[in-house]
């Protein structure tokens, strides 16, 4: 299966300047690859993130925050860098 899209709802908890935690909840879109030129199927499941971050602020006005995120999904583990 291939994750077309994800949607979720998170919380931030800021622990210390800079670092920064969230949790959330939310849902999975995905679609299975037919094999001998069957029809894909749509899934939608839902979805558990925790993440962490570090704000590194650009100026007044902006923050770049690389994030890991780990998502669980139906037993699944998935590791989400952005």
């Amino acid at each position: 299966m291939s994750r077309d899209w994800v949607l979720v709802v998170p919380a931030y908890f800021r622990l210390l300047a800079g670092l920064g935690f969230k949790a959330g909840v939310g849902l999975e879109g995905s679609k299975s690859n037919p094999e001998n030129g069957g029809e894909s199927e749509a899934e939608t499941q839902f979805l558990v993130r925790f993440g962490a971050g570090w704000e590194l602020e650009l100026g007044r006005r902006f923050t770049l925050t690389p994030e890991v995120n780990l998502d669980l999904v139906s037993g699944s583990v998935t590791w989400v860098r952005s």
